[in-house]
């Protein structure tokens, strides 16, 4: 996927997708009472479709934060 030399495969993203159940966010910049999220895998696909992440599925933290409030 995404490392050292390697390019952002967007049928292997959504390949993991499949194989996971969704993902654990946290904001470390609020340490040491850091809120979290449990972010449901078929919400990343929405966000994805709809065009929500960054073409190679990176946001902004404020971006984040607009999604989750939404949800």
């Amino acid at each position: 996927m995404v490392g050292s030399g390697r390019k952002f495969d967007e049928l292997g993203f959504l390949d993991k997708l499949d194989d996971v159940e969704g993902y654990f966010v946290t904001d470390i910049t609020r340490f040491p009472e850091m809120p979290y999220w449990i972010i449901r895998y078929e919400t990343v696909k929405q966000w994805w479709h709809s065009g929500d992440l960054g073409k190679n599925s990176k946001i902004p933290r404020t971006k984040f934060l607009s999604l989750v409030n939404d949800l």
